[in-house]
């Protein structure tokens, strides 16, 4: 019987990201390098910001991380869980509803999703 050379495998780097919905998880992890990581939480920060507006039908450019979500923005109990729903599904991640009632504002919900990620 007769073997055959293998050719070695690929590595694969661990920077590559996919594109969609996957590379919002993905880049929000920092799995690239540090400068990679502070695009990330801008990124994270963006995107909540954008989903914010989404639901509570407002341009996510005027929403200020010192916003309160309920008074300022106009967003209810109901319209805060489906962000929260939204931001678990898109990300992965099971946020503490204990820790989710005590959000307040923008900036509170964006320290919380990213203690997650980190």
């Amino acid at each position: 019987m007769r073997r055959c050379k293998r050719k070695p495998l690929k590595k694969v780097s661990s920077t590559v990201m996919p594109k969609g919905k996957a590379s919002f998880a993905a880049t929000a992890r920092g799995r690239a390098s540090s400068a990679a990581t502070a695009k990330a939480k801008v990124k994270v920060r963006e995107d909540i910001k954008k989903l914010i507006g989404e639901i509570a039908r407002m341009d996510h450019r005027k929403i200020k991380d010192g916003a309160n979500i309920r008074d300022d923005l106009g967003v209810d109990s109901l319209a805060a869980m489906e962000i929260l729903a939204v931001i678990e599904k898109r990300l992965g991640v099971t946020i503490d509803e204990a820790k989710a009632f005590n959000v307040i504002t923008v900036k509170d919900l964006i320290d919380l999703v990213m203690s997650y990620l980190k």
